[in-house]
């Protein structure tokens, strides 16, 4: 009963600390949700029509980074990729405009400030940057075009240790917004503003 006794205490110990959060490379890959939300207006000079720009796509993703621990708290940088899939389309009378807005593929740097609320699981502040490209696609001759943009995008989040070397993850985020703005000469006008992309994403990464 003894020798068993110790085996158990033994084996949990050793469970805990496989399950520990710690430091080291991980790789990672999501599943998200994103909100796309913008204030858009479209006019012809005479005619002005306020477009409503809310709209749910779900997408997919993958990160790199590196995490360290120092006592209670934990600190990490990542890079990564996002298919955001943030689209809508619009069908207006007056001006006769009819098209496309995506956000497709983006590419971000961040990084994640946690602190352990228990030896395998930790709540994080995420500070970082988003690379992406705005295209609009339309009827009009012209108008359809596309940018390139940077944004600021924090977040919070939550990471759990399931097993020795697996790591959950739970995410929100946050653009923080961009403008978009095509005009043809005695045309069509299309301009969005504030355009903002929220997304929450379920993570699981490797640590090596």
């Amino acid at each position: 009963m003894k020798k068993f006794a110790l085996a158990l205490v033994a084996a949990t110990a050793i469970s805990g600390a496989n399950a520990e959060i710690g430091s080291g490379v991980y790789l990672g890959a999501n599943a998200a949700m994103n909100f796309l939300s913008g204030d858009v207006k479209l006019t012809d000079g005479v005619n002005t029509t306020t477009v409503d720009m809310g709209r749910q796509r779900a997408g997919v993703g993958m990160y790199l980074g590196y995490g360290m621990t120092s006592g209670c708290m934990y600190y990490a940088g990542e890079m990564g990729y996002q298919f955001e899939n943030a689209n809508f389309r619009f069908n207006t009378a007056s001006p006769a405009v009819r098209g496309k807005f995506k956000i497709d593929h983006s590419f971000n740097l961040a990084l994640r400030v946690g602190y352990k609320f228990t030896p395998a699981t930790i709540g994080y502040i995420r500070l970082g940057a988003d690379w992406n490209r705005m295209k609009l696609s339309a009827n009009v001759a012209r108008l359809s075009d596309s940018k390139s943009r940077i944004s600021f995008v924090p977040g919070l989040g939550l990471e759990t240790s399931i097993a020795r070397n697996w790591v959950g993850r739970m995410e929100w985020t946050y653009d923080l917004g961009r403008n978009f703005k095509r005009a043809v000469p005695q045309s069509v006008t299309f301009d969005a503003d504030r355009v903002h992309t929220q997304s929450v994403r379920l993570g699981l990464a490797y640590k090596f």
